[in-house]
């Protein structure tokens, strides 16, 4: 096979001719010209009909090669000299080569220099500009191009589109030689090992690739379908060739047929490639949100963790392989994904919803996405009875409470746990235990309930309004006090009691992380406030007041007997079994008698009477209804009314002047004000001899005359 060449007539044109390279002398003769920008000139002038010549075929052979016209073949190597005229004609006699890699021609230039031209065997496909330049790279350190002669113009080595002027003297001091086809192709192959091949796309996995090759031609392809596997252009029926293509990341290397690289698009259709960019974006954002702020996204442990833009978008791109790289102005990958997160996976807030089943909860048509990691113990389903497979537990909560208050317990228990295990979490009571020192209530808030409902967080601090941000809180489903103690100020008792009414009441509690927007939605868990029974430690409970009371249990935790040693590995190896029992608790009848407490709770509110009589005592109202209940018979007996009627006020002047009572008005109700509030309060406890009505923006209080007292 003669080696061909390709030229154009004058550097002004673009039309490409095509001749075997061994006639090129024969085409055209240069004249004579008196120096060198005369030549220059002429070789520029359009009328010029002459021969400037390359080796490199592009892919429309009609048109000179350029960046829009690249270069398709090569069918040898042109190296160009600018050293010393004379230095380069000594050098040529004295250059050797190895075999196979002597230039096919030397010629002279117009400056009296040199060009050596190698042919190859068969002409070689190129690919891509990166790949042409790597492979110019190997194969002028294989022949040293550098070294031959002096001043080799590298900008001419490295650059295909380069056409040379015929020159003169063309010669073949070495014979009509060839590089080597085996030579050629090795360069060309590291070459292409060497090379990115980008092109516009996905870049698809090679399993999934080769699992649509096999559909479409089963058995085409042998061998491992891997990055620089060779083997059969699979998708031609005529191909033969065994080592005619080259798998690559994004295509595949055609050294047959086509002689060109096609990228998957092509072989497997753009169709194919879109959908598998569509599948590989929506599976890159199947679990991210946007709130408005952040991202959303669950990590390597399955946690929820927010994700700044610039976070989001490097996390898409490594965890998910999606491009950053915008081509031809379109969006890139990474844009794509984020942009169609903002657009259709965007949510009103984020809060744990505990124990719903859903990633994204609707309530009154906002979305929330449900971060919540808890979830209740398991069972296994087996029937048990008390103490069957959890002799400790069965032990130390008979030691802890008597049979009435342990029924109390496990219907508030089995209420919290069976909503949740099946995914329809209800409200309940908040819970109150008081008791000895020793009885072991701390352990029962966060050992017990806390390991069968999915654990448990201090409140302490939020519950009794130290501070408002709660992020740990809402991750918990059992939020504890454990033996804190209530300020003796009024004011702050009753913010409290506020506090944990509005927390069983309200079913919308407000999810406060730092630096992150609040969003109220409905919190499913319980409220657990233990501690000792003496009448200061008692203050922990809220005002008793019948506006509380139905939503509170309250239980007195006997001293206990039991050993704790060892006792959480006791509680971890007995659980399964106690989960069992409690997954099967019945409430009791004697529970279910208040139907509008039964509806919003599940049972009856519980108080025990020891307790509530303590905080009565212990109440800032006691003082004044001990007061009250000195005064009322003496004035009653000198007075024949069915009730005293008046203003704070006017109580007050009262009580003042009745002769036993005066020295302790002071230091019970010292103001107007303070007396109303805690008449107030007695009115809540459920005092019915003490009435009030409202007239022009004044309290009246009316206190009724004692039974023991008939009126004469």
């Amino acid at each position: 096979m003669n080696p061909v060449a390709f030229y154009i007539r004058n550097h002004s044109s673009s039309e490409l001719h095509k001749a075997e390279l061994a006639a090129l002398p024969s085409i055209s003769t240069r004249p004579t010209f008196a120096d060198k920008s005369a030549f220059a000139a002429w070789c520029h002038d359009a009328s010029t009909q002459h021969v400037f010549y390359v080796l490199a075929e592009p892919e429309h052979p009609g048109l000179r090669s350029s960046g829009a016209n690249p270069v398709k073949f090569l069918h040898g190597l042109i190296a160009d000299y600018d050293g010393g005229a004379d230095a380069i004609q000594a050098a040529l006699p004295k250059l050797k080569f190895a075999a196979g890699r002597a230039p096919t021609w030397v010629t002279t230039t117009f400056s009296g220099k040199a060009r050596l031209l190698w042919a190859f065997e068969r002409p070689v496909p190129v690919f891509t500009a990166e790949v042409m330049e790597e492979f110019r790279t190997i194969l002028g350190r294989e022949l040293k191009v550098k070294s031959l002669l002096p001043g080799l113009d590298e900008a001419a080595w490295g650059n295909p589109h380069t056409p040379f002027e015929l020159g003169t003297d063309w010669r073949q001091p070495y014979g009509d030689v060839r590089l080597p086809h085996s030579l050629v192709m090795t360069a060309i192959h590291d070459a292409s090992n060497k090379a990115k091949w980008k092109v516009e796309g996905p870049e698809i996995p090679m399993d999934v690739v080769f699992a649509e090759v096999e559909r479409r031609w089963p058995g085409r392809w042998n061998g491992p379908f891997i990055e620089g596997a060779k083997g059969l252009r699979f998708w031609d029926p005529k191909a033969d060739n065994e080592t005619g293509a080259t798998v690559r990341r994004m295509g595949v290397q055609a050294w047959t047929g086509e002689s060109r690289f096609l990228p998957w698009s092509e072989i497997l259709g753009a169709e194919f490639v879109a959908r598998y960019r569509q599948n590989r974006i929506g599976g890159a954002i199947s679990g991210v949100y946007y709130d408005g702020q952040y991202y959303w996204a669950k990590d390597e442990s399955g946690v929820w963790r927010s994700y700044s833009g610039q976070q989001i978008s490097r996390r898409l791109s490594v965890m998910h392989g999606l491009s950053s790289e915008s081509r031809r102005g379109a969006a890139s990958e990474v844009a794509t994904a984020v942009t169609t997160v903002e657009n259709f996976r965007s949510v009103d807030g984020v809060f744990p919803c505990l124990y719903l089943p859903d990633e994204v909860v609707e309530d009154n048509r906002q979305r929330y996405l449900n971060i919540s990691r808890v979830s209740t113990f398991p069972i296994s389903g087996q029937t048990r009875q008390w103490g069957d497979g959890f002799p400790w537990i069965a032990g130390y909560l008979t030691n802890l409470f008597d049979d009435q208050q342990r029924a109390v317990f496990l219907s508030w228990l089995g209420h919290f746990y069976n909503n949740a295990r099946v995914g329809k979490p209800r409200k309940g009571h908040a819970l109150f235990v008081a008791g000895d020192v020793s009885a072991g209530k701390t352990f029962l808030s966060q050992f017990v309930i806390g390991t069968l409902m999915g654990g448990h967080q201090e409140a302490s601090s939020y519950i009794l309004g130290s501070t408002s941000f709660n992020e740990s809180l809402f991750s918990a489903p059992v939020w504890t006090v454990d033996d804190a103690t209530m300020s003796s100020d009024p004011k702050r008792h009753a913010l409290y009691s506020q506090m944990v009414k509005k927390f069983v009441a309200n079913p919308y509690q407000e999810f406060h992380p730092k630096f992150k927007k609040a969003v109220t939605h409905k919190f499913n868990g319980r409220l657990i406030v233990t501690m000792n029974d003496d009448a200061t430690s008692v203050k922990m409970l809220p005002n008793i007041e019948h506006s509380i009371l139905d939503k509170l249990v309250i239980l007195k935790a006997s001293k206990q007997k039991t050993n704790f040693s060892g006792a959480e590995a006791r509680v971890a190896q007995e659980m399964p079994a106690f989960a069992d029992f409690v997954s099967g608790w019945q409430i009791p009848a004697e529970l279910m008698t208040r139907p509008d407490e039964v509806a919003r709770f599940g049972f009856n509110s519980w108080h025990h009477p020891e307790l509530m009589e303590t905080a009565r005592d212990s109440s800032s109202s006691a003082g004044v209804l001990e007061l009250l209940e000195m005064w009322r018979p003496q004035w009653f007996r000198k007075n024949s009314q069915p009730q005293w009627t008046g203003t704070a006020t006017e109580l007050l002047g009262e009580l003042k002047a009745t002769e036993t009572v005066s020295s302790l008005v002071d230091r019970v109700a010292y103001s107007r004000n303070s007396l109303g509030t805690e008449l107030q309060h007695l009115i809540l406890q459920g005092c019915n001899w003490i009435t009030f009505r409202r007239n022009n923006n004044t309290r009246t209080y009316s206190i009724a005359r004692p039974e023991a007292l008939p009126i004469k």
